[in-house]
């Protein structure tokens, strides 16, 4: 009997010493804020854990995904899933960039994607690199404006196809609207104006034939 109470003991102070050597980071009241690896939580909830470490992973037999910050630059959600899904619009105070790869915007089958601002006072505005103009391409409440940069062209199309147009085409051109090749230097034939006279220019030769279609 002196024996069994002797090694009871032992265990008892066993235990209790490995309590409290093991478990003083943490915190868990019956009620008040809980702490893991701190004692004295702020929150609710508080995770405190070593430097360059993933400081929580939830895991079950769907898969598993890791919260940081995992280091000093950056904080960090990971998943071994193949993709993440939020119920409801997620909105960014700064943007949303791309780390390593091409930024894309996917739509579900058959949906299409749809980018409008929340205020008709602005639109979309699509700029070259490091640059803080005006944009390359707008779209506003006034329409769609191309070539914002004037040291490039305002607008190309590069098509071996038809470009078509189903009603009419009204151009308001400052001084001069040019067609053709310029290889040589010039357009082949040039719309243009001086004063309240319009001109047409037409560079070497002018033919005129049936379609043969």
């Amino acid at each position: 009997m002196k024996n069994l109470t002797k090694n009871l003991l032992v265990m008892f102070f066993s235990v209790s010493l490995g309590i409290t050597a093991f478990g003083q980071t943490n915190t868990f009241p019956s009620s008040g804020n809980v702490g893991i690896g701190t004692v004295s939580p702020a929150y609710k909830l508080q995770v405190v854990g070593l430097a360059n470490r993933w400081k929580a992973r939830f895991s079950g037999s769907d898969g598993h995904i890791y919260i940081g910050p995992a280091n000093s630059g950056w904080a960090h959600i990971y998943t071994d899933r193949p993709n993440f899904i939020f119920n409801k619009p997620v909105y960014s105070m700064n943007g949303f960039h791309s780390y390593n790869s091409t930024l894309s915007l996917v739509a579900a089958s058959g949906k299409y994607v749809q980018i409008k601002p929340r205020s008709s006072s602005y639109g979309l505005i699509i700029r070259e690199y490091n640059s803080n103009d005006f944009g390359n391409l707008e779209v506003t409440s006034s329409g769609l404006g191309l070539g914002y940069n004037t040291s490039g062209y305002h607008m190309l199309i590069n098509t071996s196809g038809n470009i078509s147009f189903a009603n009419q085409v009204k151009m308001n051109f400052n001084k001069w609207f040019g067609f053709g090749t310029r290889a040589e230097g010039y357009n082949r034939l040039l719309l243009h104006h001086t004063g309240t006279h319009g001109y047409i220019d037409y560079k070497d030769n002018l033919h005129f034939r049936a379609d043969k279609n």
